[in-house]
C-alpha cells in the first residue's frame, strides 16, 4: 500500500493543487517508491512495468516532471483496486 504525505500537497485554501508539476524527488517521497522503481514502472521492458503509471512531462533537455493530479488519480485507482481485491 502506498503511503501519501498529504500535508505537502494541500494548498493554503485546503484543496489539492492538481495542476502542479512535481519532480522525481517529490514523487519518490510521495508514493514511497525509489527512483529506480519509478523508472521500472515506466519501462515496458521491465517486469515491474505498470502501463497505468502516469507518463512524465518533458520540462527541458534533461528534466521531467509529473502532474500532481495524474499521480493522485493513479493512487486512487490503486487504492480502489486493492479494496476490491480484499473484499
Amino acid at each position: 500500500m502506498l503511503k501519501i504525505k498529504e500535508d505537502a500537497l494541500v494548498t493554503e485554501r485546503g484543496g489539492f493543487c492538481s495542476d502542479r508539476i512535481i519532480r522525481l524527488k517529490e514523487l519518490s517521497h510521495l508514493i514511497a517508491l525509489s527512483r529506480s522503481t519509478i523508472y521500472d514502472r515506466m519501462n515496458p521492458k521491465s517486469k515491474r512495468y505498470d502501463p497505468s503509471f502516469p507518463k512524465p512531462l518533458k520540462l527541458g533537455e534533461s528534466a521531467i516532471g509529473w502532474q500532481l493530479g495524474d499521480i493522485m488519480s493513479w493512487i486512487k485507482n490503486l487504492q480502489s483496486f486493492n479494496t476490491s481485491i480484499s473484499n
